[in-house]
């Protein structure tokens, strides 16, 4: 994770087992595309998420799983930069107030999309607004924000 209550390089230690109940760590990822159109197929290997909502498709691309360049599918043009910030613990999706809160502290951040889902919570936003994101998410659910950990 790229920011977590450790130290930074020590890397997000969950202990084995399901993902504890509180919120454990606070994730940021900017190297992400996000397609939208009819065309997109949906559920390829690679992509993050993938959505349909008002009969067009969306889907969130990994960058790194571009392999020299290539794009996702024939056609697929260049996608608009999006960043993902997570908070990762299952309160996030059981506890609405956990949830409520996850939302309250990107206040003044436009989400493209959110969602909560398993054992965490994800939000698409601008990527410039993507470290500020994560120190919001960390101070509101997390004792110490990224830079002071």
């Amino acid at each position: 994770a790229a920011a977590t209550a450790k130290p930074p390089g020590s890397g997000t230690r969950l202990p084995p087992g399901p993902t504890p109940d509180a919120v454990v760590a606070v994730t940021v990822d900017t190297e992400l595309r996000h397609f939208v159109g009819e065309g997109i197929p949906l559920g390829l290997t690679g992509a993050r998420a993938w959505w349909t909502e008002g009969g067009t498709n969306h889907l969130v691309w990994d960058t790194r799983n571009d392999h020299g360049g290539d794009p996702p599918w024939p056609d697929a043009g260049e996608g608009l930069p999006v960043a993902m910030v997570s908070a990762v613990g299952r309160s996030v999706v059981r506890e609405g107030t956990v949830l409520q809160r996850a939302i309250g502290a990107l206040n003044g951040i436009e989400i493209q999309h959110w969602w909560a889902h398993g054992d965490m919570f994800c939000a698409l936003i601008d990527p410039v607004h993507a470290k500020q994101a994560e120190r919001e998410l960390h101070a509101t659910l997390l004792a110490k924000p990224p830079d002071q950990a």
